[in-house]
């Protein structure tokens, strides 16, 4: 009591602030009123941009075997846009890393919030998921995002049966491969999947979030449908894929004349895979490859998205001949996984993913991912490297040494007025004109000629041909006759 007493007197003794002061602490309180403490399952964090924290063990229970960084660094769509994979430092654990992205939420999925996920306590019974948010939500809200969370990182899969079929892949960790929080965002980036390269992938689904996604979020069906087909093709260069993914979004939707999709009902784990198939195959723009994609992004590891990436890997890693059909190879894959059922996607996409990882020689949890489109469309680059500019070089002049232009004076028998008769060889060829008559001419062979050469070219035909009857650019045989004057 004694030393609040004295408190109070020093207090009092003070002098008051100056009246600039008490001004701007005044403005300062009206612009930023304080902020209410947090509810439901989020609590103030220390700070930083993600505030507000949710931890996973309030909502679900994370399996003892889960990894964060082995189910972020799964599969390809983690490095589309809006997702930003931030690995560990190569001294730490490579579960140290954190994934950030924006989370839908509200009716519609109107709102958005951004979202930073780490893990804590990896191995231990304490182990869980820390979802750092930019804003205090309510525990509606919160759950919505925690069952997005739940979905993206398929927290909810047992992988014990997988695992002992591949030890590898038990080893690893490996089996819980990435996807969407939503169904809507991986059907979309299946479309734009198909029949393209993945440079291709990256920048429509980075274009999709810049100019369509409420702040930087992935669009959903309402935002799509604001837009024409012509402008989807424009600005976010879907080409003729814009069509299927505005049609994607009036079906969820209900709206101009397409068939309602129920994506819950799709979602749901009463479904079979059959039933799932069938349904999305009824989709406009769904084939084969797309609809067994999102059987597989569904839960149904027994499904064959087999493509050309499945190809390209049996022809290396497998000892297809190269000149083997693509319905032959997907046979043969078929055949191959069978012994992994029903987890024959699994134990492919395993094989696959660490085919990726020993092209880059690194494994996939230490890249970083930040939405960047060259970053993103080096991690997964199959193609051949490209030859220097002394090897380009080297060979272009190699090219035309062996295939210089060679000139070959013809004679021909002016007597024969036969403009049928087919030249023996090149060496026997002749011009024949208009009227039926051989008259003796130049023929000039070459190869994929230079800018140099080129000019060479130009100059011999105005010297020794001052008129041109017939000339192809590349790869042909011309004909230059001096004696021809019609």
């Amino acid at each position: 009591l004694g030393v609040g007493a004295a408190a109070a007197a020093a207090l009092a003794l003070a002098p008051p602030p100056p009246a600039a002061s008490m001004r701007s602490c005044s403005r300062r309180t009206s612009r930023r009123p304080p902020t209410p403490p947090p509810s439901g399952n989020a609590r103030r964090d220390a700070g930083g941009r993600f505030g507000f924290e949710l931890n996973s063990e309030d909502f679900w229970e994370l399996p003892p075997d889960f990894s964060l960084a082995q189910a972020v660094c799964s599969y390809g769509y983690f490095a589309l846009a809006p997702n930003i994979w931030s690995p560990a430092m190569q001294d730490e654990h490579e579960d140290q890393g954190s994934l950030v992205r924006p989370l839908r939420y509200g009716k519609d999925s109107e709102e958005v919030v951004w979202a930073k996920i780490t893990q804590e306590g990896r191995g231990t019974k304490a182990q869980r998921l820390r979802v750092g948010l930019e804003r205090r939500l309510n525990s509606e809200d919160a759950t919505v995002v925690m069952n997005g969370v739940a979905r993206m990182l398929r927290v909810l899969t047992d992988l014990k049966e997988f695992h002992e079929l591949c030890p590898a892949a038990k080893k690893r960790g490996f089996g819980r491969t990435f996807r969407s929080p939503t169904l809507w965002e991986d059907m979309v980036k299946t479309i734009t999947n198909c029949n393209m390269k993945w440079s291709g992938t990256v920048r429509m689904n980075l274009l999709l979030c810049q100019k369509l996604g409420k702040n930087g979020a992935f669009p959903v069906p309402t935002e799509i449908l604001t837009k024409s087909t012509d402008w989807l093709k424009e600005n976010c260069k879907l080409g003729y894929r814009a069509e299927r993914v505005r049609r994607l979004a009036a079906s969820v939707e209900g709206l101009e004349g397409e068939k309602r999709l129920d994506l819950a009902w799709l979602d749901s784990r009463e479904r079979t895979r059959d039933q799932a198939f069938n349904r999305v195959l009824e989709i406009y723009g769904f084939g084969n490859f797309a609809a067994y994609n999102v059987c597989q992004l569904l839960g149904f590891f027994d499904s064959f998205p087999y493509d050309s990436e499945t190809a390209r890997h049996f022809k290396e890693k497998h000892g297809v001949p190269s000149s083997e059909k693509l319905s032959n190879i997907m046979k043969r894959a078929r055949v191959h996984y069978n012994k992994f059922a029903p987890y024959q996607f699994l134990a492919y996409w395993f094989e696959l993913w660490c085919g990726y990882e020993a092209r880059r020689g690194s494994t996939s949890t230490r890249w970083r991912v930040r939405g960047d489109q060259k970053e993103s469309t080096a991690l997964f680059d199959v193609t051949t490297p490209k030859k220097g500019k002394r090897g380009n070089r080297a060979s272009r002049r190699a090219i035309h040494s062996t295939s210089a232009k060679i000139k070959l004076e013809l004679s021909s028998n002016p007597g024969s007025t036969s403009s049928s008769e087919a030249p023996a060889s090149l060496e026997q060829a002749s011009l024949v004109s208009a009227e039926g008559k051989q008259c003796n001419g130049t023929v000039i062979a070459h190869r994929k000629p230079n800018k140099r050469n080129e000019i060479i070219k130009k100059k011999r035909q105005n010297e020794e041909a001052p008129r041109r009857i017939s000339r192809r650019k590349r790869r042909s045989v011309q004909y230059f006759s001096p004696a021809m004057e019609g």
